[in-house]
């Protein structure tokens, strides 16, 4: 990859890449915490797609070289979803995708939210290295599994040299 990663809203024409790389992603970093039979049970319900035929106007996508390589969704100020391609982890893009959205949820709330699975612990400490705290703990209603939800407050604004502040 020679091209720096560009983030732009997700296009009706990202679907296909979009769902492709997600359900790679799933099956290949998922069965650890949830069970091979879950991960492979959700794939095959069609959430997958329904969730990006549904959110596709509140994602942006990380692209680089012209293959779409990260997404992230939104509704208000909670963050739905953070993936990277598992191909690409551990090179950056996800925290220049996590940057990008709390900027964005900033602008107008001032403090953010998202839910993780308890033990994903990759993602928590991702997470956690970026200045997320964990608010709660509870279980699934649907599923029964272990979640975690957590919070991050906008941060106070930085004095510059003219003791006037900036964001």
């Amino acid at each position: 990859m020679n091209e720096l990663p560009s983030i732009r809203p997700a296009q009706a024409a990202d679907l296909d890449g979009l769902i492709a790389f997600s359900k790679r992603t799933i099956l290949a970093c998922y069965p650890p915490f949830l069970g091979r039979e879950a991960v492979e049970g959700y794939i095959a319900s069609g959430a997958v797609e329904t969730f990006f035929e549904e959110k596709l106007p509140r994602c942006f996508v990380l692209e680089q070289d012209g293959a779409l390589t990260g997404v992230a969704a939104h509704t208000g100020s909670f963050v739905e979803l953070l993936m990277v391609d598992v191909g690409l982890h551990r090179k950056g893009l996800g925290g220049r995708l996590m940057d990008h959205l709390e900027a964005l949820l900033f602008e107008s709330s001032p403090e953010i939210t998202l839910e993780s699975f308890t033990r994903n612990q990759q993602a928590n400490a991702f997470y956690g290295k970026r200045g997320w705290r964990a608010v709660d703990h509870y279980d699934d209603k649907e599923t029964g599994v272990p979640m975690i939800k957590m919070s991050k407050k906008r941060p106070p604004p930085v004095a510059s040299a003219n003791g006037k502040s900036r964001k």
